[in-house]
């Protein structure tokens, strides 16, 4: 038996009052096995023999969320909980939903439609008794992803579930067993009838966890990353100089994993040597190595349509597109204030903490990482003392605007008063003590 009392009083009463009304009731799915593993379910979710319209007659405020699922939703106080009546599943002849359902009155025949044995578990809140039949806690203990009955069948029914399988797997640091991982790999087209949304999502996950590692390599080496950033498996093999201990492949993991759990930085680290395939070429001066020109510039095209094809955001394809273009600027610093300036201005005074992150990972497994890192630490003290003295590192920081010069110059709207803008941002970042409104209209009159 399982102690009950972490449960929530709003899951307990749903179950109580189904339970009063001749009912059987189970919480079903993640929320029993995080709760046996101690952690903290996200979502409750209840599966009962109550018909949805049973359900809906014994609690005053519920949504008919999913009745061709036979799933409603209670609202009890300020909680949501998912209600869904027992059922079996018919054929999934488009790989992602069943084609109908229908209502069950067993629980048993309810949780072998479930994809994963530790997530066809059930249990009884007003008692602390689990439900077990498919062997969830024994995968639990020996951290172990396994289907449900034939891990053909699950796949085949639903694409989705093999991101999910890898996920899982990433989140929980659990391994996906030889036969599971041998039909995600012979069901991974199953994958072309998902939609990227919902791939993306699952891709974020494992981006996100402690075992990005392990997730991020079996997409590769099942063959589902042909599918999600097929670019990226091209960095496979391609030889770099003696700044890298691995291939750009090898390099990229390495990044990937030791940025903070941001899914955006994180797969920026992943693909931010995307474009060195592309610039691959013999060094002209040691034999052996390669040089790789303009790699972040090719790379950010690369990221680009990659980003728009996981159906990012705007904001999300320009912060990633941004960083991996850009990756590269902080390998120089320039000597000067000025020059540092400049820098600053071009990747954006609020992107500086992020670049220098960036840049930090980027030195993983170097042979000479700590070397440049304690390079780079000085470096970004003088970074860091720039951005806080606050000179004018865009124009938002000069002195007048382009209404201001307009109105002084006599002038109407145009490109001309851009381009002066520009020019005198460009003066006041080589020389911030000429940002006063006497010196900036005498540099325009004396054009």
């Amino acid at each position: 038996m399982m102690d009950t009392k972490n449960i929530p009083k709003e899951v307990i009463e749903v179950c109580s009052c189904l339970k009063d009304l001749g009912h059987e009731v189970y919480v079903v799915g993640g929320a029993v096995r995080d709760y046996y593993m101690g952690r903290i379910p996200k979502d409750w979710d209840i599966s009962t023999s109550a018909t949805p319209d049973q359900v809906i007659q014994a609690f005053n405020k519920v949504i008919p969320t999913g009745l061709k699922f036979g799933t409603v939703t209670v609202h009890l106080n300020d909680m949501e909980i998912e209600v869904t009546t027992y059922r079996s599943d018919g054929k999934y002849s488009d790989g992602r939903r069943p084609d109908e359902v229908a209502f069950s009155d067993s629980i048993d025949e309810d949780l072998s439609r479930r994809d994963f044995r530790m997530n066809a578990m059930a249990l009884d809140p007003t008692t602390g008794r689990i439900l077990d039949p498919f062997h969830g806690k024994l995968d639990i203990s020996n951290k172990n992803i396994n289907t449900v009955n034939n891990p053909q069948d699950r796949f085949n029914e639903d694409g989705l579930r093999i991101m999910r399988a890898v996920r899982f797997a990433s989140q929980l640091g659990f391994t996906i067993t030889r036969d599971v991982s041998r039909a995600i790999t012979r069901n991974r087209r199953k994958l072309e009838q998902v939609s990227m949304e919902r791939v993306r999502d699952e891709l974020f996950k494992i981006l996100s966890s402690e075992n990005s590692r392990y997730g991020i390599t079996f997409l590769c080496d099942a063959g589902l990353m042909d599918f999600i950033i097929p670019q990226f498996i091209r960095t496979k093999g391609c030889l770099q100089n003696k700044w890298h201990a691995f291939d750009v492949y090898g390099h990229s993991i390495n990044v990937m994993e030791v940025l903070p759990p941001d899914p955006i930085l994180r797969l920026a680290g992943l693909l931010h040597d995307i474009g060195k395939p592309d610039t691959q070429t013999p060094h002209l001066h040691h034999k052996g190595e390669f040089r790789f020109l303009e790699h972040g510039k090719v790379g950010g095209l690369y990221v680009e349509g990659i980003a728009k094809r996981l159906k990012l955001s705007n904001e999300d394809v320009g912060r990633i597109v941004h960083l991996v273009k850009h990756h590269m600027r902080l390998m120089e610093v320039p000597q000067s204030d000025s020059g540092i300036r400049r820098l600053i201005k071009d990747l954006g005074p609020d992107n500086i903490e992020e670049f220098i992150t960036f840049r930090s990972a980027d030195m993983v497994d170097s042979p000479q990482k700590q070397v440049m890192i304690n390079e780079f630490d000085k470096e970004c003290n003088r970074i860091r003392k720039i951005v806080d003295d606050n000179p004018v590192l865009n124009s938002k920081g000069l002195a007048i605007n382009g209404h201001d010069i307009m109105d002084h110059l006599g002038m109407k709207s145009g490109p001309d008063i851009g381009k002066m803008v520009r020019f005198l941002t460009k003066k006041v970042i080589e020389n911030p003590e000429l940002n006063t409104r006497e010196q900036l209209f005498s540099l325009l009159e004396s054009q």
